[in-house]
């Protein structure tokens, strides 16, 4: 399920944010804190447009 949904995040996106399906547990955690960070990121951008 990982593997599904980092390619599925890379379709929509064009970004992996450095995630690795394959990764050790503590890499993996860290790109999944780049992702919450981007998530974060737009979602203030749309707050702001809207």
């Amino acid at each position: 399920t990982r593997m599904v949904a980092i390619l599925a995040l890379e379709r929509l996106t064009g970004e992996t944010l450095g995630y690795d399906h394959a990764a050790v547990e503590a890499q993996r955690e860290d790109a999944v804190a780049r992702w919450v960070e981007w998530y974060a990121h737009l979602a203030d951008l749309e707050r702001d447009d809207g």
